[in-house]
């Protein structure tokens, strides 16, 4: 039977109201796959219905009000962190529910579609375990799927996968009124690490025992993730072709307020969404696939392309002189005030163009949305900017700014052009002249002694304000999609920050170069694993960028004493070439801090 494409959230505009469809995440067609009956059905599994006065729901509730009061065990909960065992107790003193059962908290944060685990042990009494989302409904339970009387969500091994990105609790209980010492993990797995796709990129993949396992109802259906970035409003589709296994494709937003799933839309037991034409992304982020088969145990070989149109990351435009798509050699003479730039597009030419001068700090960008780096120079002695336009060879003059101040110009509002702006340190602020609205923004976000960073780190195609800590050695970010705070702890204050999209998933990942070793370290944001890299020397400054345009950006280094540039392209591969002189400041270097 042919199985058709299921939209399961009204959110996405597909679902007529009346169409027989359930409003919210687990609305079924024929062909969904459907979980079997829990592994011991002798033992009476609890109802989150029985759980009243207070129940799980009320309890979340209570703990969002703003008189929650602050000394009950219930209006609390306690940070977990992945692949690190807790132990707890449970006993008078804890919150305690209507069937007479302590229960205790924990929170983490997880995004939609990431795979997780949960057990819980204990010699002392029957565990009993819950996943809850932030409103305190249940997204799963179980009693005894671990070891003996143990726990473990999901039942029978595996992972499951969350259904949005947020904040999610685990309900640490016991089966009956029982006190005692346990221990509980929430665990990843290293087999379920998401892969970036590009658009209109064939991936040939396979399923395999050894894969990341999801499990429904007890059985494994061995699933490969991969993730890509997307727009609102930008035309795709999807599809999963296989001789060897029923395919079952799942696309989860980047918000995780709405999933799409198909069996066989793609043709005999091929996947594919939608069911023809294209699917309108519905918001812009990150989204993961599930790469899956119909039937558990299935195992085989694969293909899977996302067809769209290319998409450039913002982040990999920087220090394209000529527009062709590729970062150019180029450098910035002080003692003659002169840019030197090869043009990637045209064979064995280059532009000589005396522009600042020597004092000035060098800030290339694309200031006139025109697809070319614009040469500019920020004049600290008079707070002046000027911009060379490559769209029509004018020269525009700007007064931004106050003594002291750093350039960061970037596309901080995402209409394509670069904004004029500056990080004060003194205070804090970033000031940010938006050629969006023409209008200014201040932004407080950092402190005294914080360097400032820039990159599209969220994937929404802004800029997001971001400072490296050097005393705490901690990247700060305020996400432009979200205004939401990340904190992340990474390398030394010694090194050398370049932050770029190294794994093409157009999102700038975390990197920083280390002189005194020679190594790059990148926390890739595609994987979340980090690289390490030795590419370099002591008297190298990084300059990566994408020079073979194939929406990475490359490790790169130009080495001062010789002026040559060695370039590890993701795509073309090695090469070294002179190109400047030294004491010659490379502009990719104007990014890196």
């Amino acid at each position: 039977m042919k199985k058709q494409l299921m939209f399961l959230l009204v959110c996405f505009g597909l679902i007529a109201p009346g169409s027989g469809l359930v409003n919210g995440l687990h609305a079924q067609t024929a062909g969904k796959r459907t979980a079997r009956q829990p592994a011991n059905p002798t033992k009476t599994q609890k109802q989150p219905s029985e759980l009243k006065a207070p129940s799980l729901r009320a309890i979340a509730q209570n703990r969002k009000a703003p008189n929650a009061a602050a000394g009950d065990p219930c209006n609390s909960d306690t940070p977990i962190a992945f692949d690190a065992p807790v132990n707890g107790s449970l006993g008078g003193g804890d919150c305690q529910l209507q069937d007479g059962t302590f229960i205790d908290f924990y929170s983490f944060s997880g995004r939609a579609g990431q795979p997780v685990a949960i057990s819980m042990s204990s010699s002392q009494f029957d565990t009993y375990l819950y996943l809850l989302d932030d409103a305190g409904n249940v997204i799963d339970s179980n009693d005894d799927s671990g070891p003996t009387t143990d726990s473990r969500i999901p039942m029978d091994g595996g992972v499951i996968t969350l259904p949005y990105t947020g904040v999610f609790y685990i309900g640490a209980n016991s089966y009956d009124p029982s006190s005692g010492t346990y221990s509980i993990t929430l665990a990843t797995d290293a087999s379920c690490s998401a892969t970036s796709i590009g658009y209109n990129q064939t991936v040939n993949g396979s399923l395999a025992g050894t894969d990341c396992a999801v499990n429904i109802g007890g059985e494994p259906f061995y699933t490969d993730l991969y993730t890509f970035n997307g727009t609102a409003g930008q035309q795709i589709s999807i599809a999963m072709n296989s001789a060897a296994v029923n395919a079952y494709l799942i696309l989860h937003t980047p918000s995780g307020e709405g999933s799409l799933e198909d069996d066989d839309s793609g043709g005999g037991t091929n996947a594919r969404i939608p069911t023809s034409g294209t699917f309108t992304l519905p918001e812009t982020g990150t989204y993961t696939i599930e790469a899956s088969s119909y039937n558990s145990f299935e195992t085989g070989d694969y293909t899977l392309v996302v067809t769209g149109p290319e998409v450039t990351p913002s982040g990999n435009k920087y220090f394209d002189y000529d527009g062709d798509g590729k970062a150019d050699l180029s450098v910035f003479r002080a003692a003659t005030a002169t840019w030197y730039i090869q043009n990637s597009g045209t064979a064995n030419t280059y532009d000589i163009q005396n522009f600042g001068d020597g004092l000035d700090t060098i800030a290339p960008a694309d200031y006139d949305g025109d697809g070319k780096t614009d040469i500019a120079v920020f004049r600290s002695s008079n707070n002046t900017w000027y911009t060379l336009n490559s769209a029509d060879g004018t020269t525009s003059i700007v007064t931004f700014g106050a003594a002291g101040d750093t350039p960061v110009a970037a596309d901080y509002d995402g209409d394509g052009k670069a904004d004029i702006a500056v990080w004060r340190s003194g205070t804090g602020e970033w000031w940010i002249s938006q050629s969006g609205s023409g209008t200014v923004a201040v932004v407080r976000f950092g402190m005294a002694g914080d360097l400032p960073q820039r990159g599209d780190f969220d994937g929404d195609g802004k800029t997001d304000l971001v400072v490296y800590r050097p005393t705490d050695n901690v990247w700060y970010r305020l996400n432009s999609s979200d205004a939401q705070v990340v904190a992340y702890q990474f390398g030394l204050a010694t090194d050398l920050r370049a932050p770029a999209d190294y794994d093409g998933d157009g999102k700038a990942d975390i990197a920083v170069y280390r002189p005194t070793e020679g190594n790059w370290y990148i926390a890739n944001s595609g994987s979340g694993n980090i690289s390490i890299v030795n590419f370099g020397l002591s008297v190298d400054l990084p300059v990566p960028a994408d020079y073979d345009g194939d929406g990475k950006a490359d490790l790169a280094v130009f080495r001062t004493d010789s002026a040559v540039w060695y370039l590890q392209r993701s795509t073309d591969g090695f090469v070294a070439q002179g190109f400047g002189l030294p004491g010659d400041k490379p502009t990719p270097v104007s990014f890196v801090r």
